[in-house]
């Protein structure tokens, strides 16, 4: 074969492959997911997983593979990256943000239906925490996936601290609005569980440990700063300023 038809063909072979992953990244109803987690997980089951999570029982996703990295190390040990695909074809998909004309308080009512907030926490707040799920709440029991804000344990306090009065909207809103916390997207259907297909398993090394702890310590930190500010910020708008309107 001469160079110059070795040259042809492999221009040829370069086209057919970029026109394959072009077909597959134009491919809109088909998206790539990751799963971080202690182990490898190659058929997820549907009605599976703890009802404290965010968006209680389903399988929790990331369009984000390096915030899928951390995850899969947050038990302080070396982890697993899964990685997915899935085609939302006849998928109903609820997006939890402003471009789908949601705000943080309808993503905060579903926190509270699933989160545990304590005993002492309610019997002092009960009355707002009642007052948000009746003003904010979304019923997410139609769809197949949500996407959304997560909150580790670090940044459930934000949460709580809106409701306690500490801490204004607006300060609330910057924390995951404008955070970089990423967003989960969760599986909650059979129907959903059946649209997605595993790819492969990768494994993740010890950094991430690291990467995982220093975005905790970082929400501390934030949690103080945003704290500090809203106790001097009296022009913010707080949980009691909400439930005057009603």
């Amino acid at each position: 074969m001469s160079e110059k038809q070795r040259k042809v063909n492999m221009s040829v072979l370069k086209t057919t492959e970029n026109k394959d992953k072009s077909a597959y990244n134009g491919d809109m109803s088909r998206k790539v997911l990751f799963h971080g987690s202690s182990q490898v997980v190659e058929k997820p089951l549907f009605g599976h997983g703890a009802p404290t999570n965010d968006y209680g029982p389903g399988f929790y996703c990331t369009k984000e593979k390096e915030a899928a990295k951390e995850w899969a190390c947050k038990s302080g040990e070396e982890g697993v990256l899964n990685k997915y695909d899935i085609d939302e074809r006849g998928l109903k998909i609820l997006y939890l943000d402003k471009e789908h004309g949601f705000g943080v308080l309808n993503w905060l009512t579903l926190l509270l239906e699933h989160r545990t907030l304590g005993a002492s926490f309610i019997k002092l707040f009960g009355d707002r925490v009642e007052f948000l799920k009746r003003r904010y709440r979304v019923d997410i029991s139609s769809y197949d996936v949500v996407v959304g804000y997560r909150a580790d344990d670090a940044y459930f306090a934000f949460p709580k601290a809106f409701i306690d009065g500490s801490l204004t909207l607006e300060s609330l809103e910057k924390v995951f609005e404008l955070g970089n916390l990423g967003k989960q997207y969760v599986l909650i259907s059979e129907k959903a569980f059946s649209a997605i297909r595993f790819i492969e398993s990768i494994p993740v090394d010890r950094t991430y440990v690291d990467k995982y702890n220093n975005k905790m310590v970082s929400a501390n930190d934030d949690y103080a700063r945003y704290l500090t500010e809203s106790a001097k910020d009296i022009r913010g708008t707080r949980i009691t300023d909400l439930m005057k309107h009603e």
